[in-house]
């Protein structure tokens, strides 16, 4: 049997061997090369203004390249295709009489919601893909170029994990889009306890940020902080100064020696402010005030009242007895309004200030748990701002979830309807130009800004918008101009900065 075999095979080597000269001549090479060309693309989608290169396989002879669409899709000699505009054409390959097809779809450009971001460790933030013209959130490919300084997981959300720096890049339609991002070291108070003598002050300060805090204390008659984060020691007793960062709250244990034994009381009275000191009920007839310092003055009715910041020792004297207080001053006016490039004044309601130039029109000023400002720097021209502020939370949130909530209620889809809704009776159609979302660092850190333009019976409109929360409160500030806003911008921003809550 094996001889039979081995005798077959030998007849089909000799076989082909025989045929091998004449099987081209007949076919069969063109028929197997045909049988595998194929056109490969790296890209199927493109952005306005990319490119990439077609390729065919299977095949050394010359290729012929076309567009359906030259409009949307051109394509060159070599296959090299580039996106003109927003649509989609079939690119065709023509070689050994066969014709591949490929479609290429071009779609809007795209823009990273920012080009560099600052957080701490343990911290998170995130970023994204947003058409540049629809704000649209595309789904993209993350990586980060070193995870143990800054990881970045498949939605684009990102968490300080050591102090450094790296680069966040987000992949899409074969384009990729960078973010810088530092991470500095944890958030933390360089004082956790503190002992002062009534009188004296201190500064505390945070490790990690360079922006403020917002700082609260526990009992302000004990120890009282400033916006900035000073510590003036007020009565005697132990309280707690509170700085919140990013919706945490961090804690310093202030406790107050008496400055003198023979201090009976204190009291805390405000720059520009008056007070009625209270005595006991053992000082009776007639009462001499006295005080040691010119600047912190007392009537012949215990009335003191400060014209700087500083303190005094106030004797209150009825015959042999006397009783003395420690009265403090402390200046509660908004710090920015010496630092503004123009002449402002300052608004207050309830515990939130902020700063506003002098020539600029407020109305509709309004508090209880709102704050609605309607701002008019130029009554000649359509331009308009507006603060609102309201009390949203008892406890500010971290800015990645503030933020999240900001993005999905601050989307193109909704500011459109919004517009619209107002403008229903009018028969209003807006068409939009641009919309962009991004980070704007302020003298709190991070914000979410959006700038959107559109236009509106045939005028051109841009607002910009930002988004703050600062310890409860929600803030949106908004400008709006119909030209150059430039400077106005930058007053706007100016306004977003001098915000501060005091409690």
């Amino acid at each position: 049997m094996k001889k039979y075999i081995s005798f077959f095979l030998s007849v089909l080597l000799i076989v082909s061997l025989l045929l091998s000269p004449i099987l081209p001549s007949l076919g069969f090479t063109k028929l197997a090369e045909a049988s595998t060309i194929a056109i490969k693309a790296k890209q199927t989608t493109l952005e306005v203004g990319s490119a990439t290169t077609l390729t065919v396989s299977g095949t050394k002879k010359k290729v012929t390249w076309s567009s359906s669409n030259k409009s949307y899709v051109k394509v060159d000699s070599k296959g090299k295709i580039s996106a003109v505009k927003i649509g989609s054409a079939t690119i065709t390959a023509s070689v050994s009489g066969k014709k591949l097809k490929c479609k290429i779809t071009v779609v809007e450009c795209s823009e990273l919601s920012c080009s560099s971001l600052t957080l701490n460790v343990g911290k998170k933030d995130f970023l994204k893909v947003n058409g540049k013209n629809t704000g649209k959130v595309k789904v993209a490919n993350w990586s980060s170029a070193n995870p143990k300084v800054a990881y970045v997981d498949k939605s684009g959300n990102i968490t300080g994990k050591s102090i450094g720096t790296t680069v966040i890049t987000a992949s899409i339609y074969g384009k990729k889009y960078t973010c810088k991002v530092r991470v500095n070291e944890k958030i933390d108070l360089i004082d956790k306890k503190l002992t002062l003598e009534q009188g004296k002050t201190k500064a505390l300060a945070f490790k990690g940020i360079t922006y403020r805090a917002v700082w609260s204390s526990d009992n302000k008659d004990i120890a009282y902080v400033s916006f900035d984060g000073k510590v003036t020691a007020v009565g005697v007793g132990t309280t707690n100064i509170i700085g919140n960062v990013d919706g945490t709250d961090y804690k310093c244990i202030v406790t107050v020696t008496k400055v003198a034994s023979d201090i009976q009381s204190s009291a805390l009275v405000a720059v520009g402010e008056k007070k009625t000191l209270t005595l006991p009920d053992n000082m009776k007839g007639t009462v001499q005030w006295s005080s040691n310092n010119q600047k912190i003055t007392v009537s012949n009715a215990g009335v003191v009242a400060v014209k700087t910041v500083g303190n005094a020792i106030i004797t209150a004297s009825a015959g042999s007895t006397k009783y003395k207080f420690f009265v403090v001053g402390v200046d509660q006016s908004n710090p920015y309004i010496k630092k503004a490039p123009f002449a402002t004044h300052e608004v207050t309601t309830g515990n939130m200030h902020f700063v506003l130039p002098n020539s600029w029109d407020v109305k509709d000023l309004s508090y209880e748990s709102e704050c609605d400002i309607l701002l008019h720097p130029d009554q000649n021209s359509d331009t308009e701002g507006e603060l609102y502020a309201y009390k949203s939370y008892t406890k500010s949130p971290d800015y990645y979830t503030a933020k999240l909530e900001m993005v999905t209620s601050m989307s193109k889809e909704n500011i459109l309807n919004n517009y619209k809704e107002e403008n229903a009776d009018y028969g209003v159609d807006y068409s939009v130009i641009s919309f962009k979302q991004g980070n704007y660092m302020t003298s709190y850190g991070n914000v979410l800004k959006t700038e959107f333009k559109y236009t509106l019976f045939g005028q051109v409109y841009r607002e910009i918008m930002y988004n703050i929360v600062i310890d409860g409160y929600k803030f949106f500030i908004s400008l709006e101009d119909t030209g150059d806003v430039a400077g106005l911008q930058e007053t706007i921003e100016y306004i977003v900065n001098s915000i501060y809550i005091q409690k």
